[in-house]
């Protein structure tokens, strides 16, 4: 029976990804790197992750740290205030709310950016736990930030539900042996979400009796 139901935030909760690869974009063109979606979603994972491997791929001139710093800096002076939520965000966190569902965010931004979104979109009173990059050792897919997440809201894996955007948010969430739907984002319509247990078109979509089944 599903006890707690587990949100990632980017991409799902919110339209970001495209903000932050847009954000990656401008540092990148600066240092001669014309980075393209593709590149951008091969190298999808935590901010520190994906800095690593594009100073790999790219043979930037600044560090994977610099590259992070430059790029959190731009996304919060610039990027981070146009998030909106994504269509039936709010309407669902209301009915898991009334439901008596534990509910939280497991996301591989950091947390400042996490608490900046989830205010700016009215959302930060349904969560009663929100676990972030710092939070864990391995990022996603690895299982960390979910089975850190469960013995936070006191409750086993088996009793959650994941919600996720991104084939890696998939498996990491299956990793922990959670129940999961899938709701992609831009950019990943077309992608392999054949591990989620269900796939959806949009949050609007996830009723109760679907999460109950």
């Amino acid at each position: 029976m599903v006890k707690a139901v587990l949100f990632d935030m980017d991409g799902l909760m919110v339209e970001s990804e495209m903000l932050h690869y847009q954000a990656y974009k401008e540092v990148l063109v600066r240092l001669g790197v014309a980075l393209t979606m593709e590149d951008y979603f091969a190298a999808w994972g935590s901010d520190k992750d994906m800095c690593m491997r594009f100073v790999e791929k790219f043979h930037t001139p600044i560090s994977a740290a610099e590259l992070l710093e430059q790029k959190n800096t731009l996304f919060r002076q610039v990027y981070i205030y146009k998030v909106t939520p994504q269509q039936g965000l709010l309407d669902l966190l209301r009915t898991l709310k009334e439901s008596h569902y534990l509910l939280a965010v497991c996301s591989s931004s950091q947390m400042h950016e996490i608490e900046i979104v989830l205010k700016a979109i009215g959302a930060r009173q349904f969560f009663d736990q929100v676990i972030s990059a710092e939070s864990v050792e391995n990022g996603k897919p690895a299982p960390d930030c979910y089975l850190l997440t469960a013995q936070k809201l006191a409750v086993e894996p088996a009793d959650c539900l994941v919600l996720e955007d991104a084939p890696k948010g998939v498996a990491a969430a299956k990793a922990a042996e959670m129940k999961c739907f899938a709701i992609p984002s831009t950019g990943l319509e077309t992608a392999d979400f054949s591990k989620a247990d269900n796939i959806f078109k949009n949050l609007g979509e996830v009723t109760i009796e679907m999460i109950n089944k």
